[in-house]
C-alpha cells in the first residue's frame, strides 16, 4: 500500500463527508481534495484500514477544540463540552460554538483544530 498520510485521509474524508460528490467520480475527489488520481484510488481500495488507523487517533474529550467540515458550522471552531465516548463509531459530540451547544455526529467535527 502507497504510504497515505492523516492529512491526505483527512482530505478525502472532507471531500467524502461534504457529499458535493459521488466519491467515484474520482476525478472531482481529486479536484475539490487536492489529492492525485493514485491517492484517492489508494485511500478508496484500503479506506477501511486507512478509517480504523486515523479514526482512533480522533478520540475526543471534553475541553477538545474542533474545527467543523460541513454543514452550517463549516470553517468554524467548537469546544466539546461532553464527549459521548461509550457509543462506539459516529459518536455525538455536544459541542459548544459562540454561544450555542448543540449535539453533532462525529462524522461532522473532522479534526482537533486551534482557534
Amino acid at each position: 500500500m502507497e504510504n497515505i498520510t492523516k492529512e491526505q485521509y483527512e482530505d478525502y474524508e472532507a471531500v467524502r463527508v461534504s457529499g458535493v460528490t459521488n466519491m467515484f467520480a474520482v476525478g472531482t475527489v481529486c479536484d475539490l481534495s487536492g489529492l492525485s488520481r493514485d491517492e484517492v484510488k489508494t485511500i478508496m481500495k484500503n479506506y477501511s484500514a486507512l478509517k480504523e488507523q486515523f479514526d482512533e487517533e480522533q478520540n475526543f474529550k471534553d475541553g477538545d477544540i474542533v474545527e467543523f467540515v460541513s454543514g452550517h458550522n463549516k470553517g468554524k471552531f467548537g469546544v466539546v463540552t461532553k464527549a459521548y465516548n461509550d457509543q462506539g463509531a459516529g459518536q455525538p459530540l455536544e459541542i459548544k460554538s459562540g454561544k450555542c451547544t448543540s449535539t453533532y455526529e462525529e462524522h461532522e467535527v473532522v479534526k482537533k483544530g486551534e482557534c
